[in-house]
């Protein structure tokens, strides 16, 4: 395990270059040595404290530290700082030139960063010192909520399509060094994959229409995700990428009514469809009941998206019109279809009983083939608590909505002997 003298040192370090970059120069520093293991597993999570002593302000800031894994995690932590640095700022920007009545802000203050090898982190301030807090990720998101992100996930969005049509030398630049993780992703989860889809299909009524439409899909699932998690059509904007609840922090009134939310982890942005941040968060989130009204959410999504289209004088139509956006959405989102079906074992997860086991994998040193096959072991688990009923409705729905069926599973190319 990594020893805490050296963690001490670096967390020093970085709490040193947040003092620099805030011009606090006599300042004391608290920290809280207790790692916390993201549910990705790339990440360690400390929190630290930065009192300046000359005005008595304290600074909260949570610091995600790249593990001990034998891995190279600078793709995935630039991502995530270029997020920072090169997409959100020009975005920001473009919304000072206007007055928007609700802009986009649901992304926390980025403070510092480094990507040098086996020391890679970012900094940012401690969201949960602000009352932001993690939506319980074993329950379906409720309406209020899937209401909510709908609406800011349009905004952002918005901004970026402005921002394309407006500057598309700066849109392009902004996305320049960024990485598709999703091909990363894929190197190391095929196995799961293939047994979390195997296990929703099973778990459909075998004399069912759909069964018979989706029967083969888990034996052509690897090309199939090829094919739907890359876009190529002109609706692309910047998108969040890992779009699941956890990624996502909220903010309640005393009444608990939600009043604020926050995005965090970008290691997965990219320039892509906004339909695959939509179709990731609800297809991980939403109940049956709330996936059969999709359309009442893309309205919600469609008039946030317009209030910011229109408050910048463009015509909301000639960049993507409502009858678009629906279109879109039953071309591409199966990529949220799977990324559901993905990310519900892991909701399910109960985190005291692989949280210390993953942690020790990867305090260790252990390698990244060592952490997939515990954390596939661990997934077996889930598939019998509550998983093939969410991801069978998933399954359904996305059959019923006229997204999925035989035609669009992407069959592998085997070749047969032929016999003389």
């Amino acid at each position: 395990m990594e020893q805490t003298p050296a963690l001490k040192s670096q967390l020093n370090d970085i709490v040193a270059e947040v003092a620099k970059v805030k011009n606090i120069v006599n300042y004391e520093a608290k920290m809280d040595l207790n790692v916390q293991l993201g549910d990705g597993f790339v990440g360690h999570f400390y929190m630290a404290d930065i009192v300046d002593k000359d005005s008595n302000k304290v600074i909260h800031i949570a610091i995600k530290k790249s593990s001990g894994l034998d891995f190279d995690f600078h793709p995935i932590f630039n991502n995530e700082i270029l997020f920072y640095t090169k997409i959100y700022p020009p975005l920001a920007a473009l919304q000072k030139t206007i007055y928007l009545p609700r802009p986009f802000n649901n992304v926390p203050d980025f403070l510092s960063s480094n990507l040098e090898p086996k020391k890679e982190y970012l900094a940012m301030e401690n969201l949960k010192k602000q009352d932001f807090v993690l939506y319980d990720k074993q329950k379906y998101l409720d309406r209020e909520h899937l209401n909510f992100i709908f609406e800011v996930y349009a905004r952002f969005h918005a901004l970026s399509f402005v921002l394309k049509k407006r500057d598309y030398k700066t849109y392009k630049k902004c996305h320049e060094g960024i990485k598709n993780i999703f091909d990363m992703f894929f190197e190391y989860s095929t196995k799961i994959f293939e047994e979390c889809v195997s296990s929703a299909v099973d778990a459909l009524d075998h004399q069912s229409d759909v069964y018979e439409e989706l029967k083969d899909l888990p034996k052509h699932i690897i090309p199939t995700l090829k094919k739907v998690f890359q876009y190529t059509g002109q609706y692309s904007c910047s998108t969040h990428g890992d779009c699941w609840s956890n990624n996502m922090m909220f903010k309640y009134s005393e009444s608990g009514k939600l009043i604020d939310m926050k995005f965090v982890d970008f290691q997965l942005t990219r320039e892509s469809s906004p339909i695959h941040d939509l179709s990731y968060f609800f297809y991980s989130g939403a109940s049956k009941a709330d996936m059969d009204i999709l359309e009442d959410y893309l309205k919600i999504y469609y008039k946030s998206f317009s209030e910011v289209i229109e408050h910048f004088g463009e015509k909301v139509e000639e960049i993507m019109s409502y009858s678009t956006l629906l279109s879109e959405w039953k071309e591409n989102a199966l990529l949220g279809v799977f990324m559901g079906i993905y990310v519900w074992q892991i909701k399910l997860l109960p985190a005291q009983e692989y949280v210390d086991d993953l942690k020790k994998v990867t305090d260790e040193g252990g390698s990244v083939d060592e952490m997939m096959k515990l954390f596939e072991k661990i997934c077996l688990t889930t598939r019998s608590r509550g998983f093939k009923e969410k991801v069978a409705a998933v399954l359904i729905h996305s059959y019923e909505f006229g997204m999925i069926g035989r035609d669009k599973i992407v069959r592998k190319q085997v070749d047969e002997k032929v016999e003389p």
